[in-house]
């Protein structure tokens, strides 16, 4: 009786510790099957064939769990398909950042300009998967529709907005998309325009889009810019005054738009601000910049170009500095 007692009470021991134990073995099996996932995306980028792209949909066949880092890193490889076969089994509009940031946001920040053909094809792949388009993370300073912009890509900015991405939408200090380099590209510019983005926006620190359209890539420095004129007139409100000086709150002071391109490296531009009515006569500060800083001394656009020239030659390209001469 007693060992009939013993041997009952065994058994239901050994299966209460297999109880609790099964989750355990389950989790390990898990984070195998994902760790494995991991790997063979890593290997897929170095070598995309089709028994790779095979032994990827085999793992996920075992259940291993796309999300997390094997998603992130076919986005970061742009890997796409690995990254459309992950899609289904995600969440695409969960933040991948703590800053907020979503896979569409990772792989806008990640385009090529011009946007490459694994750049298209996964931004089509995540509207499919209803991404959220009108996301915004990095403290509401950025969405996908700036991303684009910022890129100088219309091809991006046209997919965003066939999917329901708001050009009207403001960002914090209410910038937008036009509040930035998506100034600087005449056909980006025209697709928010048609799309309800103002053209005339004023920012919390006092800047417009006038004060980026000379804005572009480093590697075009120097570069003829024969689209300014365009972009300058699309941007310049009739009847206003294209030295205006807005109200600001900021750190650092906002002049004109054109004492702000004049580090853009961008002589055509410069001079097409010029030719569009900035003066060289404007001031360089804002009012309530001295007011703030009384030791700081007020003097002409044309003055402080060519006083910073004579002291730092190199500060300015030549082609500017003439332009002021």
């Amino acid at each position: 009786m007693a060992r009939s007692l013993f041997a009952r009470n065994t058994a239901a021991f050994v299966f209460a510790l297999g109880t609790f134990a099964l989750p355990a073995v389950a989790c390990a099996d898990a984070a195998a099957l994902t760790q494995k996932l991991i790997d063979e995306v890593g290997e897929y980028h170095y070598d995309e064939t089709p028994q790779r792209l095979a032994a990827i949909k085999a793992l996920l066949d075992q259940g291993a769990d796309p999300d997390g880092q094997p998603v992130f890193l076919a986005a970061s490889y742009k890997a796409t398909a690995p990254f459309e076969l992950f899609l289904p089994k995600v969440n695409v509009n969960a933040p991948i950042q703590e800053n907020g940031e979503t896979l569409l946001l990772l792989t806008l920040n990640q385009a090529e300009q011009p946007a490459s053909k694994a750049d298209l094809s996964m931004v089509k792949a995540l509207i499919a998967a209803k991404a959220n388009v009108n996301v915004q993370a990095q403290e509401d300073t950025a969405s996908p529709l700036n991303t684009a912009a910022e890129k100088g890509s219309p091809e991006l900015v046209k997919l965003l907005l066939a999917a329901g991405a708001d050009a009207k939408a403001t960002l914090a200090n209410n910038f937008t998309p036009l509040t930035g380099k998506g100034a600087s590209n005449l056909e980006v510019i025209k697709l928010l325009v048609e799309a309800g983005a103002n053209p005339y926006q004023v920012t919390g620190a006092g800047s417009t889009p006038l004060h980026f359209v000379c804005q572009r890539p480093y590697e075009l420095n120097g570069q003829p810019d024969p689209q300014a004129n365009q972009r300058i007139a699309l941007l310049l409100k009739k009847g206003s005054s294209i030295d205006t000086i807005h109200e600001q709150q900021g750190t650092f002071p906002v002049g004109t738009p054109l004492k702000e391109a004049l580090m853009s490296n961008n002589p055509d531009c410069v001079a097409a601000l010029i030719k569009a009515g900035a003066s060289p006569q404007a001031p360089v500060y804002p009012a309530s910049y001295l007011a703030q800083y009384p030791t700081a001394r007020q003097q002409t656009i044309k003055a402080y170009v060519l006083s910073q020239a004579d002291a730092e030659p190199d500060l300015y390209p030549a082609e500017i500095v003439k332009l002021f001469k």
